[in-house]
C-alpha cells in the first residue's frame, strides 16, 4: 500500500495552531488558552528540525508557535518523504535497544 505524502502547510493546518505569537526560546509560563501553570511542553517532530520545533499546553492541548508560520512549515515540509511504519511499532517497543 502507497500512502500519500502531505507537505509542510497541510501538516501545519492539521496541527490547529492558532495563534501568531512566538516564543521563541522559552515557552510561556502560563497557558494564554487555559490560564494553567507550568504546563507547556516542547515538541518535537523527527526529521523536521533537531530541538523543539513548537509548544503544547498539556492541560488544553493548544498548540503555540516557537518559530513564525512560514519557518515552521518550511521545517515541516522536510518530512514530506519520510514514511513511519506505525504497524510494527509496537513490536519494535518491546526488543532491546541496540
Amino acid at each position: 500500500m502507497v500512502s500519500k505524502s502531505i507537505n509542510g502547510i497541510e501538516i501545519f493546518n492539521n496541527l490547529s495552531i492558532k495563534g501568531t505569537k512566538r516564543w521563541k526560546l522559552d515557552p510561556p509560563d502560563i497557558c494564554p488558552y487555559c490560564s494553567t501553570h507550568e504546563s507547556i511542553l516542547g515538541i518535537e517532530v523527527v526529521a523536521a528540525y533537531d530541538g523543539i520545533l513548537f509548544w503544547e499546553c498539556s492541560n488544553c492541548k493548544e498548540k503555540m508557535l516557537r518559530f513564525t508560520k512560514e519557518t515552521t512549515i518550511k521545517y515541516l515540509n522536510k518530512t514530506c518523504d519520510l514514511h513511519i511504519d506505525l504497524s510494527s511499532m509496537e513490536e519494535l517497543m518491546k526488543m532491546e535497544p541496540n
